[in-house]
C-alpha cells in the first residue's frame, strides 16, 4: 500500500519531510513501536530515530561522539573508546541541563542521519509516503518540519504498567520517567492524529488503516487533510 503514491522528480529534504514525511511520535510505552510495525506491514518506510541515534555514536572516531566526549568528558566512553550508554543515561538523566547539552549534539546529527537514509533509500529521487517513528517530535520543536504528527496515547496508569511488566522497570523508576516527559495526552492535543492504543491490536490496525486511508485521498487529491 505505501508504495504506491510516488513522484519521479528529485525534491529538496525539506520539501521531502513537509510533503511526503509523517512523524509518528508519542510518550514512552504508548505504542509507537506497534504502530510502526502495523506501518511497515502496510508497506511503508518508517524511519526509527532511535537506531539513526544509535548509528551516529557507533563509530569511535564519529563526530557526534567526539563532541559528546568533549561535552561530558573521555570517562564517557570504554577502554575500546565506544560510548558508555549507561554512564551518559545516568548523568543526563537527572539533569536538564547535561540533557539539553546531550540533545544540542545529537538531534543535528540524527538529523543529517535522516536526510543520508532518505537518500540511500532513494526516495530523494522517487518520493513516496513515509513515517518518521521519534520520541521528541514535539520536544524538539520539529512538527511543522512534516506534513503530519501521528501520536500515539494510552492512558498513564497503562504507560506505568507496560513499562513495569513488559520491560522490567521499577514502579518508582518508570513514575520518575513519565515525570520526566512530556505528558502523552498534551502530545495527543498537539496531533493531527490520534492512535488510541489502549485496546485491542485489532482496534489499533483499524485506526491505523482509517488514517492510511484518508491520507493516501488526500496525495491523490493533492488536498490538506480533513
Amino acid at each position: 500500500m505505501g508504495m504506491e503514491l510516488k513522484h519521479n522528480s528529485p525534491t529538496t529534504f525539506e520539501h521531502l519531510l513537509k510533503h511526503w514525511g509523517i512523524a509518528l511520535t508519542g510518550g514512552i510505552a504508548t505504542g509507537k513501536s506497534t504502530v510502526a510495525g502495523i506501518l511497515r506491514q502496510k508497506g511503508f518506510t518508517v524511519i526509527d530515530a532511535d537506531i539513526l541515534a544509535r548509528q551516529v555514536v557507533a563509530a569511535p572516531e564519529s563526530p557526534a561522539l567526539s563532541s559528546i566526549v568533549q561535552a561530558f568528558g573521555g570517562g564517557i566512553v570504554d577502554a575500546s573508546g565506544n560510548l558508555d550508554r549507561e554512564k551518559l543515561r545516568s548523568i543526563v538523566f537527572s539533569d536538564a541541563a547535561a540533557r539539553a547539552k546531550l540533545e544540542g549534539i545529537m538531534h543535528p546529527a540524527i538529523r543529517n542521519a535522516l536526510h543520508e537514509e532518505l537518500q540511500k533509500k532513494g526516495l530523494d529521487q522517487r518520493p513516496q509516503i513515509f513515517f518518521y517513528e521519534a520520541a521528541l517530535i514535539f520536544e524538539t520543536k520539529t512538527p511543522k518540519d512534516f506534513r503530519e504528527v501521528w501520536v500515539t496515547e494510552c492512558p498513564r496508569a497503562m504507560q506505568l504498567e507496560r513499562l513495569q511488566l513488559q520491560r522490567g522497570v521499577p514502579h518508582g523508576l518508570a513514575e520518575k520517567i513519565l515525570a520526566g516527559q512530556m505528558d502523552a495526552s498534551a502530545k495527543a492535543k498537539l496531533a493531527n492524529r490520534v492512535i488510541d492504543t489502549s485496546g485491542t491490536l485489532k482496534a489499533v490496525d483499524e485506526s491505523v488503516e482509517r488514517y492510511v486511508t484518508l491520507l493516501q485521498k488526500a496525495f491523490e487529491q493533492e488536498k490538506p487533510l480533513q
